[in-house]
């Protein structure tokens, strides 16, 4: 399935990555190996996690703040929201590769401006700012997002983010219950720790499904 996705970004008959798809998974690598590196020990733990997702989003509104509607210049933000200490998974490099080439290969390279990933306290986040129509984008993804469950993917516009409720598209549902997630976090139905099981569960079982 990876490799019908892949389309144009694997060199004909050989199999072999295109340099053009290599440069962005250099991006993913390089940025997961250095996070990996910063492993924080420290008293202040959630202190430092509010910290990290306030400059995360900071940093996100930031990068989309060049764009507009005029242009259809947009944010595409993707992250896994993976419960509990630490935001990372093994699994979490192949997959984010399997969505940059299932995103490049709908959106096309012409309508790339760039990628980044940001790796932060709060976890890690894979970037690409494209040009596209903002609802088509948020139409297409929001079944993207479905499937892969455990991602979390946004759009941001001139330092904005889409919501989806304007779409019309039905809120997020818990992963253990499939009853609202804000409800289920709100009222603390579900312990960190069989959050983030059931997370790492699905994780491995999409990267088996995938690779």
């Amino acid at each position: 399935m990876a490799d019908v996705l892949a389309g144009s970004f694997f060199s004909s008959g050989c199999g072999i990555l295109s340099p053009y798809f290599r440069f962005y998974c250099s991006i993913i690598d390089k940025g997961y190996k250095n996070f990996m590196n910063k492993r924080i020990k420290d008293d202040t733990i959630k202190k430092k996690l509010l910290d990290s997702r306030l400059l995360a989003y900071e940093q996100i509104v930031s990068l989309s703040k060049c764009g507009s509607y005029k242009d259809n210049n947009i944010l595409i933000v993707i992250s896994t929201n993976i419960a509990g200490l630490p935001k990372y998974h093994w699994t979490i490099t192949e997959l984010y590769r399997y969505i940059l080439i299932s995103i490049i290969d709908i959106f096309l390279p012409s309508n790339i401006e760039y990628i980044r990933f940001l790796n932060f306290f709060a976890g890690q986040f894979l970037i690409i700012k494209i040009k596209t129509f903002p609802l088509f984008a948020k139409v297409f993804l929001k079944d993207f997002e479905k499937i892969l469950q455990v991602f979390d993917i946004d759009l941001f516009i001139n330092g904005n983010q889409i919501d989806s409720k304007l779409l019309d598209i039905p809120a997020k549902k818990c992963l253990i219950c499939n009853n609202s997630y804000y409800e289920c976090r709100k009222k603390g139905k579900h312990t960190i720790r069989n959050i983030r099981k059931n997370v790492i569960y699905r994780l491995k079982r999409l990267h088996k499904n995938l690779f």
